[in-house]
This record gives structure tokens, sequence and C-alpha cells, in this order.
């Protein structure tokens, strides 16, 4: 089964709004978005030759005056400008998707998996979809459950006509050797139909290494389609009542990079920047996101008399959106080797672990383990969250993805 969920983007109509935003395929039908050739920097080549040819003499691209001031956008502003998704729609699209398989009667696949990226949006739509009819969530054994194989767990399991949705199947294993019986069991007992019909949810990193330890049937999966640049636009545009004030524009040639609501032409990004996000972020809409807040700068009002000319109104309303190659991202540091490597791996193999489970599973002592993971915050690659857990950043996971694959690391696929 394959097909597309029906949430649409919050700007204007276009010829595009008739394409789902937020598509479901299966994993085999996962695309990424099309690789970017640097034309930008091309191009700035060619212009400083021509301005050689011409004596040097150039007036500014920018709109902007020169020197002028830009700031970061506050926390509330960029709440306002880039809000997260509704899931619950996006959940509700998923159960329509989903709707041929749920009636099927005496099916052959009893269980069906969502595996998606970190920061892809599964996570936060399974939640959605559990807590909706006819659905019924699952809560994840502790860590003494798993390492015990304790099977107590299967008898909370949720009875009834309802299709039951574990969220996290990443959360029911560790990666040693007493933590994999319970998630061995619950495949097995899942898969055979013995739990009822149900949704399981899979981080891609998780599903890569439980498809290695795991000698079972092939399951039943799908997952969020990458999104490509003309999806991402509008899943970045702001709700209307934003857009139809501020203008998302770039500060060195003053080219829409979001444009205007009910443009003939709102979906086609001038600057290629959208293009080289899409790229970057490999389609993932977090990830995504989170770039694309630290590339927006608003002029500062202070100072500004109140009779101010129409222009120069629309300049302060406007969101200034730096060039890509401005835009800052978090590096590994130069001397990052095995410690930092392993350390990042298992962070993505259960999606994000507190120190103590780390100290369990890695070969090496708790402190230096949290020398480690204070070293990779310092970098921007993990960050410490509320329930004691360390997960790596949003902004971070394309880089580290790439230092996990060039070092051989087992990886997800996508």
């Amino acid at each position: 089964m394959s097909g597309a969920a029906t949430v649409n983007g919050n700007h204007g109509a276009s010829q595009q709004d008739d394409v789902p935003l937020w598509q479901f395929v299966k994993q085999s039908e996962f695309r990424l978005p099309s690789p970017v050739l640097d034309v930008r920097s091309i191009q700035l080549g060619l212009r400083g030759f021509v301005r050689g040819l011409l004596g040097n003499r150039r007036e500014s691209e920018s709109p902007l005056e020169a020197g002028a001031d830009l700031l970061a956008l506050d926390d509330a502003r960029l709440a306002r400008l880039v809000p997260s998704p509704e899931w619950s729609a996006v959940a509700q699209a998923l159960s329509d998707h989903l709707q041929p398989w749920i009636e099927q009667q005496n099916t052959h696949k009893p269980v069906l998996f969502l595996v998606g990226a970190p920061y892809g949006g599964r996570l936060e739509t399974l939640q959605a979809l559990a807590q909706s009819d006819p659905f019924l969530h699952v809560r994840a054994p502790d860590w003494r459950a798993i390492v015990g194989c304790d099977h107590r767990w299967f008898k909370s399991w949720p009875r009834g006509t309802g299709v039951w949705v574990l969220t996290q199947l990443e959360k029911t294993c560790l990666r040693r050797p007493d933590g994999l019986d319970l998630v061995r069991e619950l495949l097995a007992r899942a898969l055979s139909g013995e739990l009822g019909r149900g949704i399981i949810g899979c981080d891609s990193w998780a599903w890569a290494f439980l498809r290695h330890v795991w000698a079972g049937r092939p399951a039943f999966s799908e997952t969020v389609q990458a999104f490509d640049h003309a999806r991402l636009a509008r899943l970045l545009a702001p709700p209307d009542e934003q857009h139809r004030r501020h203008h998302f524009r770039q500060a060195d040639n003053g080219v829409f990079v979001l444009s205007p609501p009910r443009s003939a032409d709102s979906l086609r990004s001038s600057t290629g920047f959208l293009e080289r996000l899409a790229a970057y972020s490999r389609g993932n809409p977090g990830v995504a996101a989170a770039i694309w807040r630290t590339a927006l700068q608003l002029l500062p009002e202070t100072g500004v008399e109140p009779a101010i000319s129409e222009t120069d109104r629309r300049k302060l309303d406007t969101v200034w959106v730096k060039p890509w190659e401005r835009v800052v991202r978090p590096e590994l540091p130069a001397d990052a080797g095995m410690m930092e490597a392993v350390t990042l791996h298992a962070l993505l193999l259960h999606d994000g672990l507190p120190v103590a489970r780390l100290a369990e599973m890695l070969p090496r002592a708790r402190a230096q383990i949290s020398e480690t993971l204070l070293y990779l915050a310092e970098a921007g690659l993990v960050r410490h969250c509320e329930d004691d857990s360390w997960r790596v950043t949003a902004i971070g996971y394309p880089v580290v993805r790439s230092f996990l694959r060039v070092n051989d690391y087992l990886i997800d696929q996508l």
C-alpha cells in the first residue's frame, strides 16, 4: 500500500496545492530531494570576473543599506512565523491513508511499521494518532522490563476492536546482550497476529539495527516521503495572517525565498535556498525547519521615526533570509574520534539515552561519557532533554549522520 496524505500547506492557492504536503509511502518508494549543483558559487565567481573587467564598479544588489544590522528573531516571533505542524491533522491524514488496511478482514499483515528519521515527524504523528479513535495507545516498557525480558508487559496490552499504536519501538530495546530479548518476543508476537491489529513506530536508525539482529520475516513498513523544495516552501510558510504581513526575501539580493501569498509563482524559490535546504536536510521537515529558523533575521525597530515611508515600512515587515553560504551549521570538532562516534551512534540507535544507560552500553567510564556529551553539546551536536536523556540536535543531525557514514558505522536508509 502506498499513497499520500491530504494535509496541505498554510499559504495561498497554486497549482501545487493539490499535491499532498505529508505523503506516506512504502520504504522502497522513499526518494531523496534532487542534489543541487552549487550554482551560487559559480555565479559569484562570474560576477567577480565581470566586475573586474568593468573596473570593479558595482552597486549593491541588496535593497538593504550597506552595513544594515539585522537581528535574529526571538523565540516568540519564531513561534509565530515558523509554527510546528498541526500534528492532529497529519495524524488524521495518516489514518485516512491506512483506512483500506484497517478495514481488511483476516489480513496477512496484522502489523504496520511506520519508520522515520529523527525529527521527521513520525513520533509526533503517531502520538497524535494514538489519542484518537479507534486507536489504542501502548506504553513502552521501562528499562528494567527490557533487560529482564519481563513478559508481564504483554499482559497490559490493549484488548478490543481498536488498532493499537506503539509509537517508539526503539524504546523497547537496548543495544546490549540482555537488552534484545524483549523486542524479539514483541516482534514475534506482533507479526504472528497474537496481539491483534497494530501500528508500530520506529526510528530509522533502530530499524536498521533491528533488521540485523532479528531473523524474522520482512515487515510491512511505510515512511514519510522526503520533502522536496516545493513542499518545503509550503511547510515553512507561516499562517496566512502572518504571511500576508511578512515577506521572506534573501538579504543579499532581495529576491523572494518564500513568494507572497496568492502569488502565481508561490512554490518556486528564485534564490536556490530552498532547493539546497531540501537537499542538505535530506527532505527531513524537522531538520529543515531548525536550519530555516537560524537563517531568519529582521531589521531592528528601535529608533525608527513614526512617520516612515511605505518602502521603509515594508523593509521592517520583511523577514530577511541569510544566503545559504552564510547559514551557520554545526561541525564536528576536528579531533572527533572513536569516543564521539560510538556515543553519537548509541544516541541515534535509541533516539536518545540518559548517561546512566550509555554507561551500561559503552566500554567507557561514566565520567568520560559525560565529558564527551558536554564536548558535543558545546559544538551544537547534542542537547540535554527534560527527561534527562541526551539527543542529537536537529540542526546537527546532517553532519552527525555524515560523520558516522564515512566512518563505516551502520546507518539508516532515510
